[in-house]
């Protein structure tokens, strides 16, 4: 859901202020296509790695679970399980990017604007974030 949005963003508003290198590493992956395994068309492209330091990647274990559609029951797509050594991980590259990013030391109006752009996303792309969300609702 959110790689549509990071592509939806990159896509209509290039001037857009880049304080997010994850939306950037969405939009990219989302461009160059990851493939996540899925025969539904509106999956294929969300990717079903981990989202680590701005980069996708497996799990450290190599694990990963099915997402059931709730309609069904049948497997639409498998994503990487975490451990706790891939939440370690998360949990100091977002400690990193707190410290080091230009996030906490933008101001409230700048840091307001990016977050109404990325409402205006979601509204501009709510039926397709809806679909994906509804086949991960069981």
């Amino acid at each position: 859901s959110i790689a549509c949005l990071a592509h939806t963003a990159a896509q209509k508003s290039p001037t857009m202020p880049s304080i997010l290198p994850t939306a950037q590493a969405v939009a990219q992956a989302v461009v160059k296509g990851v493939s996540n395994g899925s025969s539904n068309p509106l999956l294929a492209n969300v990717p079903n790695k981990l989202f680590i330091g701005g980069q996708w990647v497996d799990a450290e274990s190599g694990k990963t679970f099915p997402v059931l559609d709730p309609r069904t029951g049948e497997e639409v797509f498998r994503v990487a399980e975490a451990d706790k050594a891939d939440v370690d991980k998360a949990v100091a590259a977002a400690r990193k990017a707190f410290d080091e990013g230009p996030w906490p030391r933008m101001g409230g109006k700048n840091r307001g604007k990016i977050l109404i752009k990325l409402a205006e996303l979601i509204e501009a792309n709510v039926e397709e974030l809806a679909k994906i969300e509804s086949l991960d609702n069981d």
